[in-house]
C-alpha cells in the first residue's frame, strides 16, 4: 500500500492489492499516522473505490459512541 496523504483526520492509501485484510490495512493506518506524528485511532471505518486494478481506500476515525443517560428524564404528556 501506498500512503497519499495522511491527516489528524483522514488517512488515504492506494493499492493494486487484491486482497488485503482488515489486519493489514489497521498496521497501514497507524503505521501512516505514526509516521505523521499522529496518534493511533481506537477504530475507524474505511471507504474502498475502485479503478480498474487500483484502488483508492479513505480511512477516517469512528465517532465515539454518545453516552446514554443514566436516568433518563421523564417523558412528558403532550396534548394534541
Amino acid at each position: 500500500m501506498t500512503l497519499s496523504a495522511v491527516s489528524e483526520d483522514v488517512v488515504a492509501l492506494t493499492t493494486s492489492d487484491n486482497d488485503f485484510s482488515g489486519g493489514e490495512l489497521r498496521s497501514a493506518v497507524t503505521e501512516a499516522l505514526s509516521a505523521a506524528g499522529y496518534g493511533p485511532w481506537s477504530d475507524f471505518e474505511a471507504e474502498i473505490y475502485t479503478y480498474g486494478p487500483r484502488r483508492l481506500i479513505i480511512a477516517r476515525p469512528v465517532p465515539p459512541l454518545v453516552r446514554r443517560l443514566q436516568h433518563p428524564a421523564p417523558r412528558l404528556r403532550r396534548q394534541v
